[in-house]
């Protein structure tokens, strides 16, 4: 929630799913609701302290340690920004 928190703060817009419903149907959610990309924050990854974040065009995925993530709010934007703009 706290990442949650900062990253809005940050500009982005952010949607928790808190259902406890599977990855699949989430990404479905996601990919129907318009969304560029996803921050996947499990159990493991907390664990970690890392997020994976997945592109949604590409199903790409790679994890980014979480005290990393806002540091990266710009080229972050500016490939959300690029995937807004491709056909």
């Amino acid at each position: 929630l706290i990442l949650a928190h900062k990253l809005r703060m940050d500009g982005f817009s952010v949607e928790l799913d808190l259902s406890g419903s599977g990855f699949k149907k989430q990404f479905t959610r996601a990919d129907r609701s318009g969304a560029v990309a996803c921050l996947i924050l499990g159990d493991e990854e907390a664990e970690n302290q890392i997020v994976k974040l997945k592109w949604m065009a590409t199903k790409e995925q790679i994890a980014i340690a979480q005290t990393d993530l806002l540091a990266m709010s710009d080229r972050l934007r500016q490939q959300i920004n690029t995937f807004r703009t491709s056909p």
